[in-house]
């Protein structure tokens, strides 16, 4: 899939649905799960700095692109990338919870 595609954060939502369905029996299919739900989860969202009397806008045909003007500083920060990663840091805390002890090896890595 494509770092942007939106059915990312749908199929990590659906893997912690099925994880609280399964519970420990969630566990064989960590190892298909963990690999790009800790991608998602240590993505860096494109931020972008230019000055604030800048001729140049922010503006983006992307609409998932949020600008805020700071003293002198127009802050432009891409919010769909910071909402998939939220959505995987959500599903890291529900696998914690939902697998207890099962959760253990993938400590480390989150």
């Amino acid at each position: 899939m494509e770092t942007d595609d939106p059915t990312t954060s749908y199929m990590l939502q659906a893997w912690a649905r099925l994880c609280k369905c399964l519970g420990q029996d969630f566990l064989p299919y960590m190892a298909v799960v963990m690999p790009p739900l800790l991608q998602s989860a240590q993505l860096k969202p494109d931020v972008i700095i230019t000055s604030a009397d800048s001729d140049n806008e922010l503006e983006s045909d992307d609409e998932s692109m949020e600008t805020i003007t700071l003293g002198d500083k127009r802050i432009g920060i891409k919010t769909s990338v910071l909402e998939e990663k939220a959505t995987a840091c959500n599903m890291l805390c529900c696998y914690a919870d939902e697998l207890k002890e099962g959760f253990f090896p993938w400590i480390n890595q989150v």
